[in-house]
């Protein structure tokens, strides 16, 4: 799963981000994903998302082995 990623959608989870009723956004650009493990036992990942405005870095950890798919946010996103 490590690499770069391109999105291709981003849907908004909170009323306010929403820009139509379905809650997709489409994009003018095209953001890169780049997500890698962040400790060496992979219950770390760290996500950086780059666009032209600039680059956010996200932290998430996954809290079991038995369910890799769900990640928790560990803190604020970090960037501009």
């Amino acid at each position: 799963m490590s690499g770069w990623w391109y999105v291709v959608e981003t849907i908004g989870h909170r009323s306010q981000d929403r820009t139509n009723r379905s809650g997709y956004t489409n994009l003018t650009v095209c953001p890169i994903i780049h997500v890698k493990v962040a400790d060496k036992k992979a219950s770390t990942i760290q996500m950086t998302w780059e666009e032209p405005k600039g680059a956010v870095t996200y932290r998430f950890q996954i809290p079991s082995e038995d369910d890799p798919g769900f990640w928790v946010s560990l803190g604020q996103q970090n960037g501009k």
